[in-house]
């Protein structure tokens, strides 16, 4: 199941403790007419903190905007595999961050930049598509230039899968186009299991993509 970090949350008040007691509480909901299930309370995400070696995880901060630009601007690899703009602007990076704060309020996604101890930033960790029936949710990451080939996006990875099992959840999904061999080898350390192929499976900047979906129990 991937390797074993050393690691900390920053959790005052026993935050995650009680989210957890409330998840197992809380009643599993009917599904919508579309299928889609109600999100998990999640922690604040001000008072939530990840850490593991000198990687730290917590949430989008406004200032973090002109980072995330600079990264997307530095290289096109990440808006080609994420599908965001080529070129991103500081006002759509801040439109990025507003979105990732609705989904946390919602309780869909949890969303992480990935900063060293000195707080710059290496990357992005997420959980998206949180649904409180299945028990699952997508892991979603991206790692800037400079910070690859380091170890960080499986440190990560690893580190998110072990922080949704504490939340409650049971399963991790991530698709991967079948070119992006990196990201296959990033999940596969963290304990993803590559379980089929799928043809057309997402669209990125107008054309149609081969994915490989991968799955973690947890």
């Amino acid at each position: 199941m991937g390797a074993s970090y050393p690691s900390t949350w920053t959790n005052p008040s026993g935050v995650i403790a009680e989210h957890s007691r409330r998840l197992a509480s809380y009643p599993r909901p009917c599904r919508s007419l579309e299928g889609v299930a109600i999100g998990l309370p999640l922690p604040p995400q001000v008072r939530l903190r990840l850490e593991v070696d000198e990687l730290v995880l917590r949430s989008w901060r406004e200032n973090d905007a002109s980072k995330i630009a600079a990264a997307y601007q530095d290289d096109p690899e990440i808006p080609r595999r994420t599908g965001f703009a080529f070129e991103m602007t500081e006002e759509q990076a801040a439109g990025y961050i507003a979105k990732r704060h609705d989904g946390w309020r919602a309780g869909s996604t949890l969303a992480f930049g990935i900063f060293d101890a000195s707080d710059r930033l290496l990357g992005s960790v997420s959980l998206l598509e949180i649904h409180r029936y299945e028990l699952e949710a997508e892991v979603g990451c991206w790692v800037a230039r400079q910070a690859r080939g380091h170890g960080v996006a499986a440190r990560a990875v690893e580190l998110i899968a072990r922080f949704a099992a504490d939340l409650g959840l049971a399963r991790l999904t991530a698709t991967v186009e079948i070119s992006n061999v990196a990201s296959q080898r990033v999940l596969e350390r963290a304990g993803f299991i590559r379980e089929e192929l799928v043809p057309k499976n997402r669209q990125l900047h107008g054309q149609w993509i081969d994915e490989y979906l991968y799955t973690r129990a947890i």
